[in-house]
């Protein structure tokens, strides 16, 4: 379905639950992945390096090519140049928003859902790791097959 997803995480458990939802989305099927850690100003290069060296290592390498990279700046303006200097076929994330009408999502995941041209994939982070069981994704080939333009957005939790 796709052969290359971006998936920023910020160092937190609650981010990585993505990792889950990625391994189910692609049903087995080979892809490349894509870590990217944008760093915060204070942040230590070597320490996110570390950080996604390791996740890279815990991904099962026979299903997944994974590579990783850093980033300075504004999260989700680096994670939308990511996405585009990479020409991956999905933007993986979890949103951090706090679930009232207006924070649904995160700062930088609303960031990335406003001016994103790539397919997104939003996992929603409720109550720090817990997150709401059910899966809605919707059909992007479906979406595909009818030609329809706008941004899908697909949503876990």
């Amino acid at each position: 379905m796709y052969s290359k997803i971006l998936i920023p995480l910020d160092g937190s458990a609650g981010a990585e639950l993505v990792l889950d939802t990625v391994k189910t989305l692609t049903n087995g099927n080979t892809c490349e992945l894509v870590l990217l850690r944008v760093l915060e100003k204070s942040e230590s290069k070597r320490k996110a390096e570390t950080y996604l060296k390791e996740k890279a290592e815990e991904i099962d390498a026979k299903k997944f090519s994974v590579t990783w990279r850093t980033g300075q700046g504004a999260a989700s303006q680096v994670i939308l140049a990511q996405a585009d200097a990479l020409d991956a076929g999905l933007v993986a994330m979890t949103s951090h928003g706090r679930g009232d009408r207006r924070a649904i999502y995160g700062r930088v995941a609303r960031g990335v859902l406003d001016h994103a041209q790539k397919p997104l994939l939003m996992r929603r982070l409720v109550s720090g790791a817990r997150v709401m069981p059910d899966l809605r994704l919707t059909d992007l080939e479906a979406m595909e097959r009818n030609g329809t333009e706008e941004k899908p957005v697909l949503s876990a939790g």
